[in-house]
């Protein structure tokens, strides 16, 4: 590993042949790292797809629409065109990360298949020791020389293919009507979540039961649905500060809250400070 301003860390890169863009997907780079106490990442966009394995320690992953903690055994996945960022947390030991870059006309539907969406690009305790050892293998694929007989480029793609049957058999057996009701709350929080629907308003249009609905949803996600619903309402109410260009009554209305106080009571208790100090705070 060479150290680096905020890391140690191992980058290996891989050019593909013609032949090998002629697959579904092809590697890219991969490598590991050990962050030291300054970790941070971003925002920043990647040109391919990723996925980063946490090892040991945690991290705050910020992604469109969302956020998360991780630590040891979870993922996170990244897609090209979208904003990303990351940073160490405080653990009892330093967060080390492995991750694999990947490109490719089916590299979208690979990550959908094992579980990794855009709306949610997380996965906890999704690191078993075969996906270890897949990883492991990767990268020391990667180490050979270009020119070396130990590597071939057909193992390696085998080695992504195979990476991707073991992430995906921890979602293979759920029933395909469950994770498309997932996706439809989803889509009506995000259309209506300035409407102020409450969790039952969800179920119902889902129509499944309140606390069968909370209980799946944030064993998918990762966040309950008062959680994910108020994490839209917050980015949102950021973004409208940020434009400058409404009122915070405005903004407040906007939003569904009946009135200004109850709106500033939200944003200060998520953001720590009231809405008209958080737009002073950019100027």
């Amino acid at each position: 590993m060479k150290e680096y301003a905020h890391e140690f860390s191992e980058q290996l890169y891989y050019t593909p042949s013609l032949y090998e863009k002629d697959e579904r997907i092809w590697p890219v780079r991969a490598g590991r790292n050990i962050a030291k106490p300054n970790y941070a990442v971003g925002p920043k966009q990647i040109e391919c797809y990723s996925i980063h394995f946490v090892r040991s320690g945690r991290v705050h992953f910020e992604y469109p629409g969302g956020s998360a903690d991780l630590a040891s055994g979870d993922l996170f996945g990244m897609f090209p065109g979208c904003s990303y960022s990351y940073r160490g947390l405080p653990a009892e030991e330093p967060l080390q990360m492995y991750w694999t870059a990947f490109a490719g006309p089916g590299a979208d539907g690979l990550m959908g298949a094992a579980g990794i969406m855009r709306h949610y690009p997380c996965k906890t305790n999704a690191a078993s020791k075969q996906v270890w050892n897949t990883v492991e293998h990767i990268l020391d694929e990667l180490r050979q020389p270009t020119s070396s007989e130990q590597t071939t480029p057909l193992r390696l793609l085998s080695l992504f293919y195979r990476l991707f049957a073991e992430l995906s058999e921890s979602v293979a057996n759920q029933p395909v009507r469950q994770i498309s009701w997932i996706q439809r709350a989803i889509e009506y929080m995000k259309l209506h979540h300035t409407e102020k629907i409450s969790v039952q308003h969800i179920a119902d249009f889902i129509g499944v039961n309140r606390t069968y609905f909370a209980t799946v949803f944030s064993e998918q996600t990762g966040m309950s649905p008062k959680a994910f619903l108020q994490k839209l309402q917050l980015d949102k109410a950021k973004h409208l500060l940020r434009q400058n260009e409404m009122t915070i009554t405005e903004i407040a209305f906007t939003l569904g809250y009946p009135n200004l106080y109850s709106f500033s009571r939200f944003f200060k208790n998520c953001c720590g400070v009231y809405p008209q100090q958080f737009r002073n705070d950019l100027k």
